[in-house]
């Protein structure tokens, strides 16, 4: 666990107008650039809430019952959760 510094939070937002904190971002911006940076194009990227968000969705987008999954990394374990809840095998 990582342990931050008490006062890192208050100094983050110290700034920030109060309702930022109860919109939704705009990723616009941050694909624009994520895409110069990596020679692509901003329609190549997709953001998620994180890996869990983004195995999922590539699941949904990708994976069909009986598909049989790669899975790289064991340490992956919400591959084969998602393997189990789309019907898919891993390998």
């Amino acid at each position: 666990m990582d342990v931050w510094p008490q006062d890192m939070l208050a100094n983050v937002v110290a700034g920030l107008p109060p309702y930022l904190l109860s919109v939704y971002p705009e990723p616009q911006a941050l694909l624009g650039k994520l895409a110069a940076f990596h020679g692509v194009g901003e329609d190549e990227i997709l953001l998620t809430s994180g890996i869990d968000g983004g195995l999922k969705t590539m699941f949904e987008v990708v994976v069909e019952p009986g598909d049989l999954v790669g899975v790289g990394h064991a340490d992956l374990r919400d591959v084969s959760v998602y393997a189990g809840i789309f019907q898919a095998g891993l390998c």
